[in-house]
């Protein structure tokens, strides 16, 4: 299939067209040491540069776990000499960071002992951010986890919430991100909150992206406003939101969808700006240039992969894109060549009616295929047949409705349905009026008042 690359394609050269400082301009701290890292593992081309680009930035940090670790990676590819560990650095920072835990620790038994909730709960919080700074991020979390009995008005609970969020991605705890999310938005009562509702729909969209729940991960990033995404490049870069929004809509989206949500939205056209691209590939689908949209996915592909969150995706995201945009070329046809289908999106004849006969066992297709003719028919509806099926449906539910008029005439007559109001009042009218089309009575009663 010509959306996905062939499982012969040699890795070397895939990336080489990639600008590393560029790539990794737009994120900061401990997200840049990740996606470096990320890349260091999956492109040789760049693995060198972002090695040691990971353990600059990890040398001003105390996670001497991580900087070990690569280090010792680093030096299986390209030798001892090329990537020495500093061990006089990190016997500094680990002497450092046991001196500083143990006045962490002290803080907070002292705290503990002043019964102070608001001064226990920074302790613990303290506790938690040396932790993370030092990638113990189990022992963060569950110091994060412990504020949660000391917080006092909701902006404890949203910062507590935000903090486990932060903790929990970086253990790839991606079901405790969208528990949490949940209970933060719970908590959003004020104006003030745009930047923190911000990073939880980032939070919830790498959540729902991780677990393969594109929808409602589009629903997430589509609605992230341009504003808010460029001042939160803690999780996602704005180029990040677009890109991700555009890629799972059109996996999922018809194309109604697409057009009022996704190019036209008020608010997620001005984050597709920032990314042309993209852009331009979503309304070249929109507009039924499925051979240019398939060719810039194919571009811009290279650099999806290097996306430490929707890397594992990229060939599934692409699947379905590429089934839709079948799906929508051939609905306005009674009848298609599957040689100019293959033209259009880049493969044989013969693999174009393998996709296709894929999508009618699927049920996304309604037709069928002349195997001697190459040629797609659509499946012409039996117009009879619906309209038996019609009359049968309704006949069925009249004869349903009248079975139930008639129980309660009977249940009526013997005295098990009466009608009781004001007190209990026992004074009752009984009429009888006439059911339309004479098939059966229905007694009214009313509360002769």
């Amino acid at each position: 299939m010509s959306g996905a690359p062939s499982s012969s394609e040699s890795a070397a050269g895939r990336y080489a067209d990639v600008d590393l400082d560029a790539f990794i301009a737009n994120y900061s701290g401990t997200l840049r040491i990740e996606r470096l890292t990320y890349i260091a593992r999956q492109a040789p081309e760049l693995a060198c540069d972002a090695y040691h680009m990971a353990l600059s930035l990890l040398k001003k940090t105390r996670n001497t776990q991580l900087y070990q670790e690569l280090c010792h990676e680093a030096q299986k590819k390209f030798g001892d000499d090329a990537f020495p560990i500093d061990s006089t650095w990190v016997e500094e920072q680990d002497s450092a960071a046991k001196k500083q835990r143990e006045k962490l620790d002290e803080d907070l038994a002292t705290y503990r002992g002043n019964m102070i909730r608001e001064s226990i709960r920074m302790g613990h919080n303290d506790l938690a951010e040396f932790y993370f700074d030092r990638g113990e991020y189990d022992m963060a979390l569950k110091d994060f986890l412990r504020t949660r009995d000391y917080c006092t008005a909701p902006k404890h609970v949203i910062a507590m919430c935000l903090n486990v969020i932060r903790a929990s991605l970086s253990m790839r705890k991606f079901s405790l991100v969208l528990t949490y999310a949940t209970k933060a938005r719970n908590e959003r009562n004020s104006k003030e909150d745009s930047r923190d509702a911000c990073r939880v729909s980032q939070a919830a969209a790498v959540a729902h992206l991780s677990i393969g729940s594109y929808q409602d991960a589009a629903k997430e990033l589509l609605s992230i406003h341009a504003e808010e995404a460029e001042e939160n490049n803690e999780i996602l870069a704005l180029q990040d939101v677009g890109t991700m929004g555009a890629l799972c809509a059109l996996a999922t989206m018809d194309r109604q969808a697409l057009r009022t949500q996704v190019a036209e939205g008020s608010s997620f056209k001005h984050v597709l700006e920032v990314v042309p691209p993209v852009r331009d590939l979503v309304h070249d689908f929109l507009r039924s240039r499925y051979t240019a949209c398939l060719a810039a996915l194919d571009k811009i592909r290279p650099a999806l992969e290097l996306d430490m969150y929707l890397g594992a995706h990229v060939d599934v995201l692409y699947a379905l894109i590429r089934k839709r945009a079948i799906v929508q070329y051939f609905s306005p046809f009674d009848k298609v060549s599957l040689a100019k289908m293959g033209h259009v999106f880049g493969t044989s004849e013969t693999e174009m009616e393998d996709e296709v006969s894929a999508l009618i066992v699927e049920d996304k297709i309604q037709g069928r295929i002349d195997g001697h003719n190459k040629v797609l028919y659509a499946s012409e509806s039996d117009i009879r047949s619906e309209a038996f099926s019609r009359a049968l449906s309704t006949a069925s539910r009249y004869e349903e409705n009248a079975h139930a008029v008639l129980l309660r005439m009977n249940l009526t007559r013997c005295g098990y349905v009466y009608d009781v109001r004001d007190g209990g009042d026992e004074a009752m009218e009984m009429r009888h009026e006439t059911y339309e089309g004479g098939m059966a009575s229905v007694i009214a009663m009313e509360t002769d008042e």
